[in-house]
């Protein structure tokens, strides 16, 4: 590990440092906005199923075949949106992690330039809180 007062910053590198945090909190923001989207979705697919079912079954047989072929229908894409959850939940986990990672980087650097009384420049602190 290098010794700290070997490294050099400048601003420049603050404020690279600080667009990194920022687009790794964007990333997550968006997967986690995606797994919410999905999860709602297939909410609303267990209602349609039940409602569906529900209606076949107050209608007579052929209603009730018919209702349960539709039943199915929205069980596979029931099933295929919870394989898409758990694929984007790791996703959102990495992403989690790669922000953890860089909003450490800054913090530890932001830490460093005020050791070494650089300026740090205007809205990286902020990207901290």
């Amino acid at each position: 590990m290098p010794n700290p007062a070997e490294i050099t910053l400048d601003p420049a590198r603050l404020t690279a440092l600080a667009a990194i945090a920022r687009r790794s909190r964007a990333s997550l923001t968006g997967l986690t906005d995606a797994v919410y989207d999905m999860r709602e979705r297939r909410r609303d697919l267990t209602r349609q199923r039940d409602l569906v079912l529900s209606a076949g079954q107050a209608s007579g047989p052929a209603a009730a075949a018919e209702a349960a072929e539709r039943a199915a229908a929205l069980a596979a894409q029931m099933a295929d949106l919870a394989a898409d959850v758990v694929i984007r939940e790791v996703e959102q986990q990495e992403a989690s992690d790669a922000y953890a990672a860089a909003r450490s980087n800054l913090k530890t650097a932001i830490a460093h330039a005020e050791l070494v009384g650089l300026q740090v420049p205007a809205g990286v602190k902020e990207m901290m809180s």
